[in-house]
């Protein structure tokens, strides 16, 4: 019998989110292990701990956690958000939007490629029920939108959820990393007490107070904008986050986070400075990295503290800890940064209207590019952190169309796919609740 001797003694360090999330996480899933949570100040380019937001595809990992969708929104910890728009982004100057939920499957025929086959010249967003709801500023019960969460709320909320789930919670702050051959032996605390540790995992945001020497690898050649500025915004919560395309960068409105910001490449006075990349190994002997300690995926969207959560969600899965876990934390690593290089890729997508000479870009996203611009379709990609949907929702806002048509849609005669389309796009407004004209 293959018997695997799991980590019992665990310190989780942060003060936000990020951090409390680990330490339920183990907590429910090592029962038998003794969880440490070491609160510490969040640093201010933790984006993942002070702007959570939480898309479709991480919600069932916060539920496992007991903080289902529902609860939060009930509990005035979250509001929704549907869609995304961008302003001003576009080669034609016109507005696109990116749902937050996929649209219903069409029939035979992707939907995009019988929008290019009809030659609308109505917005590709326009069939998406999500954008059309959250345009109108509704939102249905049957959709499932993203969530804005109101950091000390969502952290007060989880904190009360770790103590119920055993986590001890440390009453002084961690003062020095005792490593060993194998890793990090103990942690210090200010007061002078030692806590032996099995595996640490360092959710303290880009400060990296425990996962030091882990190889970071850059992105700013992919994603330049690096200066951020946040200012608090009396704007009504709304189901849409809007971008602006600006000289030197974007400005963004964050309704639900009640926020807005702006970021450009070059510093300018009191904006914060995010450094965009990635941990080459964000597992390393008994030191996993969560949160912006692992990855900063940049300012564009708030992606981080969802790829946070697709790492504890993965972490917990394979539990890649203990003795003779090698070939489990290189599978952990392979899957967990491909998935954060595939929402880099994604992001920088974004981009290609706001930098037309195109500056370095990954050969990754290169492909892709060439592949939709042949033929509308996409590379298939084990661990992609994006919709499909969302992905063609931004390269065909920017412009980008394919060379050949689809042999599908082409059995279909232009007036046929126009009727199919006004067809979907009535069934588009009856789902977002909106009156058909």
């Amino acid at each position: 019998m293959n018997i695997r001797n799991l980590p019992s003694r665990i310190a989780v360090v942060g003060g936000g989110p990020v951090a409390l999330t680990a330490a339920i996480g183990f907590a429910q899933a090592l029962p038998d292990a003794t969880v440490h949570w070491i609160p510490m100040p969040v640093a201010e380019a933790a984006l993942a701990d002070r702007w959570p937001l939480v898309l479709p595809s991480a919600q069932a990992m916060l539920a496992r956690l007991d903080c289902p969708p529902d609860l939060l929104r009930r509990h005035g910890v979250a509001t929704p958000r549907l869609a995304t728009r961008f302003d001003d982004w576009s080669p034609d100057g016109a507005f696109w939007m990116v749902a937050d939920e996929p649209a219903p499957a069409s029939p035979g025929i992707a939907l995009h490629q019988l929008w290019l086959r009809a030659g609308s010249k109505t917005g590709f967003h326009t069939l998406n029920p999500a954008c059309v709801a959250a345009d109108a500023g509704n939102v249905p019960p049957a959709m499932q939108p993203a969530l804005h969460c109101s950091a000390p709320a969502l952290t007060q909320g989880l904190a009360s959820l770790a103590r119920q789930s055993g986590v001890v919670t440390a009453t002084a702050p961690l003062a020095r990393v005792a490593r060993g051959s194998i890793g990090v032996e103990a942690l210090d605390l200010s007061d002078g007490r030692r806590i032996a540790v099995d595996l640490v995992i360092d959710a303290t945001g880009p400060d990296r107070l425990v996962a030091t020497g882990q190889g970071f690898e850059p992105w700013d050649a992919y994603l330049p904008f690096r200066h951020l500025r946040i200012v608090p915004d009396a704007t009504p919560p709304s189901p849409i986050d809007r971008y602006r395309a600006v000289d030197g960068g974007w400005s963004a409105r964050w309704p639900g986070a009640r926020a807005s910001a702006s970021a450009k490449r070059d510093a300018s006075g009191g904006a914060m400075t995010i450094e965009p990349g990635r941990l080459a190994a964000p597992l390393r002997d008994n030191v996993l990295a969560l949160g912006d300690a692992a990855v900063q995926p940049g300012l564009l969207g708030l992606t981080g503290f969802t790829l946070a959560l697709a790492g504890l969600a993965l972490a917990l899965e394979l539990l890649p800890v203990g003795d003779d876990m090698a070939l489990l934390a290189a599978e952990y690593n392979r899957r967990v940064n491909q998935r954060s290089d595939r929402m880099r890729d994604y992001l920088a997508a974004h981009q290609l209207c706001l930098k037309p000479n195109a500056e370095a870009m990954p050969p990754s996203l290169a492909a892709t590019l060439a592949q939709f611009a042949r033929r509308g379709t996409l590379p298939p990609v084990d661990e992609d952190s994006v919709e499909r949907d969302a992905w063609i929702a931004v390269l065909i806002g920017q412009g980008l169309r394919p060379e050949r048509a689809d042999p599908i849609a082409l059995g279909l005669s232009r007036d046929e796919a126009r009727r199919a389309l006004g067809n979907w796009a009535g069934q588009a407004r009856a789902a977002a609740g909106k009156r058909t004209a």
